[in-house]
């Protein structure tokens, strides 16, 4: 079963689409969908692990919002060129974490963004920045900034 089947999305919009042109941000609520039963000394690792593979899920997302375009467009295709996070605080994934994310940079078919991860009580738990390999459609311009 893929990772993601285990993660539960919630992406925050007032209503309407997720974006709006010229938003290169969004955020979404995560969590686990069944509770992490990792009950021993290891505990706080395991709810790590997890969370980090969860940064990854939507991370290159408003990359593709700098083209007016979404995940979901025929074509479009992305792939994580690399991933680094820094971990603040622990957090568990029994509780919804909100993860807020920015992409400041797009061009030359790649993408800069960042995110970061913070509990229900508003602590920070991490900080993550991404480059990804961003194809889109033929006839949509790419920035070259």
């Amino acid at each position: 079963m893929h990772t993601a089947t285990y993660i539960e999305l919630r992406p925050v919009a007032a209503d309407g689409p997720q974006h709006a042109k010229g938003d290169y941000g969004q955020a979404v609520w995560l969590r686990a969908r069944e509770p992490v039963r990792d009950l021993s000394a290891t505990q706080a690792a395991v709810h790590r692990a997890v969370l980090a593979l969860a940064s990854d899920f939507t991370l290159l997302e408003p990359v593709v919002h700098h083209h007016d375009l979404s995940l979901s467009t025929p074509d479009v295709a992305i792939a994580s060129l690399d991933h680094s996070l820094w971990w603040h605080s622990d957090g568990q994934l029994d509780d919804w974490i909100l993860y807020v994310q920015e992409s400041p940079w797009p061009g030359r078919g790649r993408g800069f963004a960042c995110g970061r991860l913070f509990s229900m009580d508003g602590r920070l738990l991490a900080s993550v920045a991404q480059e990804g390999l961003v194809r889109v459609p033929a006839g949509v311009a790419s920035d070259e900034g």
